[in-house]
């Protein structure tokens, strides 16, 4: 055996590595194959392929790495193709000299001593994708894409909760109570089609119901059927839950949601006060004991295990606590919660003061030089961070800088992201523990950056440009209020290795679902789907250069504030130059050419964003799993700075993704730009499905040399007839094929268009709140309740939830269509107006009427009565009052004089007279004040009786 393939068998050289190959199961039948270097390179340029793609996809990026990789056929049949990788002997002189490169490469040290081979005997993986991306990063990349060529679209079944899906065809066959997971098909492949669809079929268990699905065109009424199309890939989720829920044996729950709560930092303690009146809250607190559970939502939300309780008054108490977590808690119960974001679910500016004591900052948090621009529309889904600001007076800053400590050298980004996210979230308990849980979020993201380096680079560098933070969110499980707190954090950065002058941007448009489901039969199982476009100014270039602009998206969802799941999103354009290369891809080959290659890429990651406590979620935080979901890069031009180059596409404009009301008629339409940005003249077409929905004009034409034309794509909504979600594809084709790859590097391009249908959701009304009453009947004036109709059956299924409003501000988000709500911590003696508005996917309805309700005033009066002589005399009385309310005092007897502050504001003092009593009798008068009663006791004037006693006259004193 020769370990290190130098020719020399049987040697000391030991090898802990594996080489592979790919091929047909027939191919590994025959036998006829040799496993090499060769064949493991081109694996480790395929492998991110396997499960994306179908074996046909797989075998076309297998000839276009033959085509890279050799100059001549190797086996025989005057075909470069995957089947000279399998051929290639190492050892075979003639097969060396057919490399498209020098095979010596491979064995050369690179500055650190390292070399490709070395890094195969080592088993030392990161290293040998390291200088694999050195020697041919210019030429392919490891994270290799499809292009146009690929007419397959994948649908992919994520289930969530114990049921069962199939499909009509495609076999994709998904149930929850088979033994062996790994025997669930959750994907096919299918040709792509503008009129074909698969229909997906979910069957609950016994013990569960059909919550939702997310990502398909159409849900049938019932909730048992999904449409899909086959016009693009689909990433679809069906939800079931638990019919009933229990919590754990022993385990009391009480909810102190309705009280006032303060936490300190680390959440230990707890200081709980019952509001005025609420007699309620005041007998929760007086059962509390030790291993009791307490939950609630106020800072960021808390679920915390009672140690030990400190009274100090009866509506007042002090918690000492320690961690738990939910499943603690849960045995058996369903939580889901999915909703897009809004510019409206943005922490007011006005709740800092709340929210500071956790870490948390309200609203917008934005670096120096870069601003968050807000929507004029509260339900604009759309985050908007403009880097650098024209308008000097903004006190912004043009780029965003950073200076090389080794170089002084300076490299700056400039630009825009535009953000939208839904959150998917579920958990669900079984068996007193964890069954399942899933974090997988949707990303539109617009990344528009201009980079300019100048000078000799070898540095990262990354920088927290804003964090957007979002109002607390609860959903329930059962009767336990699960609270998340929803935050997103932007980073820039770039990576860069480079020499001379490099100027170039991009806009990258991504729409990637990615996230982790875990399963306890199963474990941790990544979920994505991504489509992307991208405009591309090529870069002006002086020198070599390997440039890697980026930027990070980081949505994570914290349970109570602590501890949850995050997604990390990083779309980049990356740059590789080599020079003094030949380059084999024109029909003269230059030497000391300067060759450069772009591409965009994009890398998602799932980690967990560990606060100060990772109980809340039990062993499966304590996991801490930080899994690789998603890689993928896509090669967007080559240049060759010493020849003609050949007629190259570019395609500006935007993917067309819309919503629009069903019925409104509305014609979406864009604008491309198509341009020749090559040497020689390009033939085009631009084509879409023809649906009688989408038309495209122009469909073809011819540019000369930096000419440019505009495509105008239009897309018909008012005749899409129902609720769906239309797809279809714009296909701009460059006609130009390089006849040495076969390879669509010609700047062809794609646009999507996806245009969600929604329904129009009605405005519910609301109805005359109401005060509180305690189980005594007695009011609680802290607390109003809400209720609310919705007035339309027709599209009352559509409803996911409900905003809710006071005084024009969003104070909570139900994520269930229920019609009624609890405002709890309100002041005595204030007016309130409330509204409600409708949400469901991808739609918002209007607000509500305002209904409007004063809380009642709190009067205390000390003391509440008094006793005087028969020669009368003065007192004072206290008033204390919760809030400011307004207080009135009236005599209810002549002989009782109000002699100051018979009326005021707020707390106070009353001074009376009280006339002396002429009465024998004794009498007794009233004060009211502030609707109290106030009671004043006066003895009567003192007489003179005789009575007859054994023969003597006594006399007694008798008032």
């Amino acid at each position: 055996m020769d370990a290190d393939d130098d020719g020399v068998s049987n040697d000391a050289v030991q090898n802990t590595g594996t080489i592979y190959a790919l091929m047909t199961a027939s191919q590994f039948a025959a036998g006829n194959f040799v496993v090499s270097a060769i064949t493991d390179i081109a694996y480790q340029y395929t492998k991110n392929l396997i499960g994306e793609t179908d074996s046909s996809w797989l075998k076309t990026r297998l000839d276009d790495l033959a085509k890279n990789f050799f100059i001549a056929d190797l086996n025989g049949d005057s075909v470069i193709d995957s089947k000279d990788l399998l051929a290639f002997i190492p050892t075979d002189a003639n097969h060396k000299s057919k490399l498209n490169f020098d095979y010596q490469i491979l064995f050369t040290p690179d500055e650190n001593g390292n070399s490709i081979i070395d890094s195969y005997h080592q088993n030392l993986e990161d290293m040998l994708l390291s200088l694999l991306e050195k020697k041919f990063g210019s030429r392919i990349s490891l994270l290799a894409s499809t292009d146009t060529r690929y007419q397959k679209v994948k649908v992919e079944v994520s289930v969530f909760g114990d049921g069962s899906v199939k499909s009509d065809i495609g076999g994709i066959d998904v149930d929850s109570e088979r033994e062996n997971p790994a025997d669930d098909v959750v994907y096919a492949f299918f040709d792509q089609s503008s009129t074909g669809k698969v229909i997906l079929t979910a069957t609950p268990t016994s013990e569960t119901e059909i919550l939702l699905w997310t990502g398909c065109d159409k849900v049938s009424d019932d909730k048992t059927q999904c449409e899909c199309s086959l016009k693009d890939n689909y990433l679809v989720s069906v939800y079931f839950e638990y019919k009933e829920t229990m919590l754990q044996d022993g385990i009391t729950l009480v909810d102190l949601s309705n009280a006032n709560v303060v936490l300190s930092d680390d959440m230990v303690t707890l200081d709980v006060t019952a509001g005025e009146g609420d007699t309620d809250m005041v007998a929760k607190l007086a059962a509390l004991k030790a291993g009791d559970v307490v939950v609630g939502s106020a800072d960021l939300g808390f679920l915390r295990r009672v140690i030990s309780i400190e009274k100090l008054s009866d509506s007042n108490y002090i918690l000492t606590t320690g961690d738990i977590a939910l499943e603690d808690v849960i045995a058996q119960g369903t939580g889901v919660f999915n909703k897009d974001m809004t510019n409206e679910d943005l922490i007011p500016d006005d709740t800092s003061a709340t929210r500071s004591a956790r870490g948390y900052v309200p609203g917008v948090q934005a670096a120096e030089g870069v601003r968050f621009i807000p929507s004029d529309k509260p339900n604009d889904p759309v985050f908007r961070f403009l880097i650098g600001e024209s308008n000097t007076r903004s006190g912004v800053s043009k780029t965003i800088s950073w200076t090389d400590p080794n170089t002084g050298i300076t490299a700056e980004i400039a630009g825009s992201i535009d953000v939208s996210v839904n959150v998917d979230f579920g958990v669900s308990f079984k068996w007193f523990s964890i069954e399942e849980f899933r974090f997988i979020p949707t990303l539109k993201a617009t990344e528009s950056l201009k980079a300019d380096v100048r000078g000799k680079l070898d540095y990262k560098w990354e920088k927290e440009i804003g964090v957007l933070n979002f109002t607390t969110i609860i959903f329930m499980v059962g009767p336990v209020p699960v609270v998340i707190v929803p935050q997103i954090r932007f980073y820039l950065g770039i990576e860069a290795k480079a020499g001379g002058q490099i100027v170039t941007s991009i806009i990258l448009r991504q729409t990637a679902t990615a996230g982790i489901q875990y399963k306890k039969k199963g474990g941790f199982k990544t979920v994505s789907g991504f489509s992307s476009t991208y405009d591309f100014v090529p870069p002006t270039v002086t020198a070599y250069a390997e440039l890697v602009p980026y930027a990070r998206v980081f949505p994570t969802l914290r349970l109570y504030g602590v501890t949850g799941p995050a997604i990390d999103a990083k779309g980049y354009l990356k740059l590789r130059g080599d020079l003094n290369l030949s380059v084999p891809y024109s029909d003269k080959p230059c030497i000391d050419s300067l060759l450069i290659a772009a591409y965009w890429g994009m890398k998602v990651n799932f980690v967990w964003d560990l606060g100060p406590l990772k109980k809340i979620l039990g062993k499966l935080a304590s996991s801490n799993p930080s899994t690789p979901i998603y890689s993928k890069e896509e090669l967007i031009r080559k240049w060759d700075f010493c020849i003609n180059q050949a007629p190259f596409m570019e395609v500006q404009g935007s993917d067309i993704l819309k919503i629009v009301y069903l019925k409104s008629g509305e014609v979406v339409s864009t604008t491309y730009t198509v341009k020749n940005s090559g040497d020689t003249t390009m033939n085009w077409t631009a084509s879409a499905s023809a649906d009688g929905i989408t038309s495209v004009t122009p469909t073809s034409g011819s540019l000369a040399k930096g000419q440019s034309t505009t495509v105008t794509v239009s897309v018909n909504t008012g005749n899409i007839s129902s609720v769906s979600t239309y797809k279809n594809t714009v296909a701009f084709k460059n006609l130009y094929v390089d006849k040495n790859t076969s390879q669509a590097n010609n700047g062809s391009a794609n646009r999507n268009i996806s245009v969600n249908v929604v329904p129009k959701l009605a405005v519910p009304v609301m109805n005359t709140p109401q005060i509180a009453t305690g189980s005594n009947g007695s009011p609680i004036p802290s607390i109003v309740n809400l209720s609310w109709s919705y007035p339309d059956a027709e599209t009352l299924g559509y409803v996911g939830g409900y905003y809710i409003y006071k005084d024009g501000v969003l104070i909570a988000t139900l994520t269930k269509p229920d019609s009624a709500y609890q405002v709890a911590n309100l002041s005595p003696g204030v007016t309130y107006s409330f509204q409600v508005k409708a949400y469901g996917n991808n739609t918002i309805g209007d607000l509500s009427n305002i209904v409007s309700i004063k809380t009642p005033c709190i009067y205390n009066i000390s003391p509440a009565s008094q006793s005087l002589g028969v020669s009368g005399g003065s007192g004072i009385v206290n008033i204390t009052i919760s809030g400011g309310c307004s207080w009135t005092i009236t005599s209810n007897a002549s002989w009782i004089t109000i002699t100051s502050g018979s009326t005021g504001t707020g707390n106070g003092t009353v001074s009376y007279s009280v006339l002396a009593n002429t009465d024998a009798n004794s009498r007794t008068g009233t004060l009211t004040i502030a609707g109290q009663t106030f009671s004043v006791l006066q003895a009567g004037k003192e007489s003179l009786r005789l009575i007859w006693d054994k023969g003597n006259w006594d006399s007694r004193n008798w008032n």
